[in-house]
């Protein structure tokens, strides 16, 4: 080979970089040999052609086609036999009373958590009867009507949430057999169910001919329904929101009380996430929507402070999240879609007047900072109170006519609103005074508290005022009642404690009539303390007894004359 073509060969370019410069990772000029290699008198050696690429192995499309397709067959092979068995479970429960399906709908939830996944409101998704067969046997024309004059006469007074003109269409649709969509359904169903909890069961099955624990759980169920088909979790409307505060206020009455505190908390947050908090007028709503939205959220925040009176906890709405100003204090007839403006607003009664006095006694003293505040003193808590019950007797209260059976009901539950914020707040404070008149301070409390218990007797008992007695049952005044009874355990004998025994005794009386298991019933502690107390009162009387000589039990002389200097019987009749 001649000079030339050595020459031409050694300067030929590989397409990599030698193995010695490739180990020493510096750069190769790639020539044959490389500079580097050459000026180190090493051996340069290229390596070969790149390997071909590997082939992925990766199954054949048709075989993941049918991995797939047997997947999916097992999947609905298990939904298939999940719901057989949910069917076996629904149809062996649907004669069941109110409590059997409170105790179906709990078993579906953990422990102080609802499972949201199921698809129905807060979880429960398994109506008794089909949607078809609930509509024939529960949703006939007659039906409705009757329980829409219900609603009216008995539910629309006190809790005045719905616009009732625009029910009034959704009411005359259904009656007429009409088609209408998911939400209006859930509000029609929520207004049935609220009409058949005013109702007491003779009454319900003497205008329905109905059986009423049957009827009550069957709406109830058909509104869960309603409101799963109207996706309520997911994307909540103002009409599936009324429908579910229109509801869980009416549940509370003889339902389970714990169980709602759950759903209200859910419909808090769903009303947050549709800004219902937010005041519609700030965020340029019309009039109308503005008003509607006002009713509606602060008839949540009633809920929220009624749910956690029931659980002896703080509300969940806490002051300074919302800016919803109150209602205007006019009745909701005056109220139109196309109004530019509100009405003016009246002084006295309106069918909005109970949702205003209480919201006002929410603001100003469930959420007052002043009173949430640990530093304010007793007397500035108090002259806040009083503050609070000239503004409500000034606005309102002052210009009812304590003649008419309505207004004297509001005017009551808003007394008692005050009365109990009045006791509650000396109650805590009453070891803050001592002596003479520490007594007369508890004395003064412990004979509010027997009035405020009266007064919310005598609110379920009157016959002039029974169509509401239904609501005022959820006026239990347990905690008055704790106070009262832990006040009996130490106090003697004497006019005013014969006077609380006998409204205590008639109240808890009342709530033992209502079926068990229901929020009526007394709670544990509440049993125990109010045995705890009987049984001193009776070792009270009898020590008066012996007293007076006509005492006959052998302990009670035994203990008497352990603790007194006196022998016998007649030692102490000399007293």
């Amino acid at each position: 080979m001649s000079d030339g073509t050595q020459k031409k060969f050694a300067t030929t370019c590989n397409k990599r970089s030698c193995k010695r410069c490739s180990e020493r990772k510096v750069r190769c000029d790639r020539n044959s040999p490389c500079a580097v290699c050459a000026k180190a008198g090493d051996l340069c050696t290229f390596p070969g052609p790149r390997r071909a690429p590997r082939t992925i192995n990766r199954p054949p499309v048709k075989a993941l086609v049918a991995r797939l397709a047997e997947l999916e067959t097992e999947v609905q092979h298990l939904r298939s036999k999940y719901h057989d068995l949910d069917k076996d479970e629904r149809q062996s429960n649907k004669s069941s009373t109110l409590r059997d399906n409170q105790s179906l709908h709990l078993s579906r939830i953990d422990p102080g958590l609802f499972d949201l996944r199921k698809g129905g409101f807060l979880g429960y998704n398994s109506p008794v009867w089909s949607h078809d067969s609930f509509r024939q046997h529960y949703l006939h024309p007659l039906h409705i009507e009757t329980l829409w004059r219900t609603y009216h006469k008995r539910v629309a007074p006190l809790i005045a949430l719905l616009h009732l003109p625009t029910t009034a269409r959704i009411v005359q649709d259904a009656s007429k057999g009409l088609d209408i969509d998911s939400s209006s359904e859930a509000l029609l169903l929520s207004v049935c169910f609220a009409a058949i909890v005013s109702l007491c069961p003779g009454q319900f099955q003497s205008e329905l001919g109905l059986e009423y624990h049957e009827a009550k759980s069957a709406y109830e169920l058909a509104l869960y329904q309603a409101l799963s088909r109207a996706d309520f979790i997911r994307s909540p409307g103002l009409l599936t929101l009324q429908a579910a505060v229109l509801h869980l206020l009416c549940a509370r009455v003889d339902g389970d009380t714990r169980l709602v505190w759950f759903e209200s908390a859910v419909v808090i947050r769903l009303a947050q996430s549709q800004g219902i908090h937010r005041d519609g007028k700030k965020i340029g709503l019309s009039p109308f929507d503005t008003e509607i939205r006002r009713r509606l959220w602060w008839h949540i925040c009633i809920l929220d402070m009624l749910c956690s009176e029931d659980q002896g906890i703080d509300m969940q709405i806490r002051p300074g999240t919302f800016d919803a100003q109150f209602p205007v204090n006019v009745d909701g007839d005056e109220l139109e879609p196309l109004m530019l403006e509100l009405p003016p607003e009246r002084n006295g009664f309106t069918d909005i007047a109970l949702c205003i006095t209480t919201s006002f006694m929410i603001k100003e003293v469930h959420l007052s900072p002043q009173l949430l505040d640990p530093v304010t003193s007793l007397e500035d808590r108090e002259d806040h109170i009083k503050s609070v019950g000239k503004t409500l007797h000034e606005r309102y209260l002052n210009h009812f006519n304590l003649g008419i059976p309505a207004h004297w009901v509001l005017a009551t539950i808003t007394r008692l609103h005050l009365s109990k914020s009045w006791v509650t707040l000396h109650s805590q404070f009453s070891s803050s005074n001592s002596g003479e008149q520490k007594s007369q301070y508890v004395d003064s409390v412990f004979l509010t508290a027997i009035e405020l218990v009266e007064f919310a007797y005598f609110l379920q008992t009157n016959d002039v005022t029974a169509q509401w007695s239904w609501l005022c049952r959820s006026y239990k005044q347990k905690d008055t009642i704790s106070y009262i009874l832990d006040e009996l355990s130490y106090r003697l004998p004497s006019p005013e404690t014969y006077r609380a025994w006998e409204v205590v005794t008639k109240t808890t009386s009342l709530w033992r009539q209502c079926p068990l298991g229901t929020a009526a019933e007394p709670e544990t502690p509440l049993l125990e303390l109010i045995q705890r107390a009987d049984l001193l009162r009776e070792e009270k009387l009898e020590r008066e007894m012996c007293v007076s000589g006509s005492c006959t039990n052998p302990s009670t002389l035994a203990w008497l004359q352990g603790i007194w200097p006196y022998q016998d019987i007649e030692d102490i009749n000399e007293l």
